[in-house]
């Protein structure tokens, strides 16, 4: 099995081999959830400086968040088609990136109420249904398969090698999890700065959040395209030494 840092370094040259294609799919993607963060922050100000009532930033709050995970969905539904294809000169298996829509938010729902289930239960019930599905999401989009049928292939895919997989796993998060503390270090040292006194006025102070929040969003959606790549790489290598009689079993 691929060691994690040959998913990601293999990764890496996926990311970047194709970025610019990958920009060009994607850039009006990005602005709309830029224009989300952006918006976030207008918002947040507002009410906390008082000028906003608490049902109109509830409303424009969740208006901004259904539309960030829209976004976010089709953003991570056309990356994964793109890297899949050219990783492995094969198409998708799947329909249009609509019609992906619901089946995604169907299988993140079930993945998150099996882990949520195993957390109650207790952690490790947890930490092992998190394993079983984390091949979900590209069971959907890159192999079409659906709800359960998601969820069946994934755990398929895990069984008899559970643990290197979730070495992996953990170590990818981990890797993966700086670059983002990385990316979003910028928001997080203005939110320090606006502690202290020398910046009393609500415009200056809206004007260095949007400067940060630009910053980190910029950052964040290139460092996305990188872990993009390395989920991809990791999920063709469990897919081609799979056992495929065991998994033909399992999706029946």
């Amino acid at each position: 099995m691929l060691a994690t840092m040959d998913i990601t370094s293999k990764g890496w040259v996926l990311f970047m081999a194709h970025l610019r294609e990958l920009w060009k799919a994607t850039w009006c993607v990005y602005l709309i959830i830029l224009a989300s963060d952006v918006a976030f922050v207008v918002i947040e100000s507002a009410f906390n400086n008082g000028y906003l009532l608490g049902r109109v930033y509830d409303v424009l709050l969740w208006t901004n968040v259904f539309l960030s995970l829209g976004a976010f969905a089709y953003l991570s539904i056309v990356v994964a088609k793109i890297l899949w294809h050219r990783l492995t000169k094969e198409k998708t298996r799947t329909s249009t990136v609509w019609q992906l829509f619901l089946p995604l938010f169907l299988v993140g729902f079930l993945t998150l109420l099996m882990m949520g289930i195993g957390f109650v239960m207790l952690i490790i019930p947890g930490i092992i249904f998190s394993v079983w599905f984390y091949f979900s999401g590209n069971a959907l989009v890159i192999d079409g398969y659906r709800g359960r049928k998601g969820l069946s292939y994934s755990k398929a895919l895990v069984r008899n090698r559970f643990w290197p997989i979730f070495g992996r796993i953990f170590l990818l998060t981990c890797v993966f999890g700086v670059f983002t503390f990385v990316a979003l270090a910028p928001e997080l040292i203005i939110n320090y700065l606006f502690q202290l006194p020398e910046y009393p006025t609500f415009n200056y102070q809206l004007g260095i959040k949007l400067v940060a929040t630009i910053i980190s969003a910029f950052t964040s959606y290139f460092i996305y395209l990188f872990s993009a790549g390395a989920d991809i790489v990791f999920y063709h290598h469990i897919k081609t030494t799979a056992d495929e009689k065991l998994i033909a079993f399992s999706i029946e």
